[in-house]
C-alpha cells in the first residue's frame, strides 16, 4: 500500500511538472509577420508621435507608403521619403537618409500597426490600411 501511494504521489508529481514547465512556454510571443503581407501602398489613417514629450496627433495621417518587394519603400511624408526595409519575426527596420526606424509590425486584414522609435528619439504609434483608392 505504501509502494502505491508512494508511486501515485510521484506520478501526480511528475504530472505537476510537466503542467508548470509547459504554461511557462511562449504561446505569448507574436507570431511572425509574413513579408508578402507587407508588401504593397498603405495610407496612414492615425497616428501619434511622441517628440521630447511632446504628443503630437495626426502628424502621418493622409500619407502613404508604397513597401516593396525588393527591400526598397517611397513615401510622400518628407521624412519617410526613401530607404530600405527589413523585417524580422513582427520587427521591421526601416532605413533612409535622416534616419533609422524599428518597430513592431501588426497585421489585421487590411490594416498595418506601427509601434516603435526612431533613432532621432521620437516614439510613435502609426495605423495604415491598404484598402484606400490612392489614386
Amino acid at each position: 500500500m505504501k509502494k502505491t501511494m508512494l508511486l501515485l504521489g510521484l506520478v501526480v508529481g511528475l504530472l505537476v511538472s510537466v503542467v508548470s514547465f509547459s504554461s511557462c512556454s511562449k504561446d505569448d510571443d507574436p507570431a511572425p509577420i509574413d513579408v508578402e503581407k507587407v508588401i504593397g501602398y498603405w495610407y496612414c489613417v492615425s497616428s501619434t508621435d511622441n517628440v521630447d514629450g511632446e504628443v503630437v496627433k495626426g502628424y502621418m495621417e493622409g500619407k502613404w507608403l508604397n513597401v516593396q518587394e525588393d527591400g526598397t519603400y517611397t513615401s510622400n511624408s518628407t521624412q519617410m521619403d526613401h530607404g530600405t526595409w527589413t523585417l524580422t519575426g513582427n520587427r521591421i527596420t526601416v532605413k533612409n537618409s535622416f534616419m533609422t526606424i524599428t518597430a513592431t509590425v501588426s497585421l489585421s486584414g487590411p490594416i498595418l500597426r506601427l509601434v516603435g522609435s526612431t533613432s532621432e528619439g521620437t516614439t510613435f504609434d502609426y495605423t495604415f490600411r491598404n484598402d484606400v483608392d490612392l489614386k
